[in-house]
């Protein structure tokens, strides 16, 4: 393994590790890097700038030839093994915040991105978008009612529905126009 690529590493503070749908290859996310390794042996395939944010991640997308990014308001998709940005999307629609993660349903067809907004807290939202083509992806929903920051989410393994949690009781909501299915516990400030 390239000492100087684990030093870059260090360097970069890694926001985010994954591996590729066939665990050949595993990727880390930084502010303004991501990297693309053989995890035989942990060499460096390929490195590129992004327009990444101190809370960026990425997701494989399992169609094996694409990474999603996060950035602060936009979620960039770069093609594998060339980490070359072949799309992006603006997701969030205020600079007020910023994107807390991104997930990916298993089948490919649908990400969701959560936001913590500064000033305006009980107005963050989350975004549910259609990528079944991640050239072409399009926004499903804003989930605008949830009242509180938001920094975590899952998406069922049929892509129907999605968990949210962040300062507010988390709730389970549909992938398919972002209503709320049910309230589900306490959040990070209110347990009890």
């Amino acid at each position: 393994m390239n000492l100087d690529a684990c030093k870059q590493e260090i360097d970069d503070k890694v926001l985010w590790v994954g591996f590729s749908v066939d665990e050949a290859q595993f990727a880390t996310v930084s502010d303004a890097m991501v990297r693309l390794y053989e995890c035989g042996s942990g060499e460096l395939l390929k490195s590129a700038e992004i327009a990444g944010f101190y809370r960026s991640c990425g997701a494989f997308h399992p169609d094996g030839i694409h990474l999603l990014v996060s950035g602060r308001m936009t979620v960039m998709v770069l093609e594998l093994p060339t980490l070359k940005v072949v799309a992006t999307y603006e997701v969030l629609k205020t600079d007020d915040g910023s994107s807390t993660a991104l997930v990916i349903s298993k089948d490919g067809t649908k990400f969701l991105v959560p936001e913590c907004r500064n000033m305006n807290s009980d107005k963050s939202k989350a975004f549910g978008w259609d990528c079944s083509d991640p050239l072409k992806a399009t926004e499903l929903f804003i989930k605008s009612d949830y009242g509180a920051r938001m920094f975590s989410c899952a998406i069922s393994d049929d892509s129907s529905k999605a968990v949210i949690g962040g300062h507010a009781p988390s709730i389970l909501i549909s992938m398919v126009d972002g209503a709320t299915l049910k309230h589900i516990g306490n959040g990070a400030f209110f347990a009890g």
